[in-house]
C-alpha cells in the first residue's frame, strides 16, 4: 500500500543492478523460461494459456525487482 504519491511513483525508479545481482536475475529468467517450455506441451493453447505465461512473466519481474532492491522497495 502505498501512503503517498512520491512513494508510488518511487516504485517505477530504475535500480542499476550490480554484478551478483545480474547472475541472480539470469538465474530467475531461466527458471520461468523453463517452467514456461515445460507448460507449453501440457497446457493447451488458448487465452488460459496467454494468460499463465503473462503471470508468469509477472512473477519474474517481481522476481528482478526484488532482487535488485534487495527486498527494500515494495509496490
Amino acid at each position: 500500500m502505498f501512503h503517498s504519491l512520491d512513494e508510488a511513483i518511487a516504485t517505477f525508479a530504475y535500480h542499476q543492478p550490480n554484478d551478483e545481482q545480474v547472475n541472480r536475475i539470469s538465474r530467475v529468467r531461466d527458471a520461468h523460461k523453463s517452467l514456461v517450455a515445460a507448460l507449453w506441451g501440457i497446457v493447451p493453447n488458448g487465452p488460459d494459456r496467454t494468460a499463465a505465461i503473462r503471470k508468469i512473466h509477472e512473477s519474474m519481474m517481481t522476481c528482478n525487482k526484488a532482487i535488485v532492491c534487495e527486498g527494500q522497495v515494495t509496490g
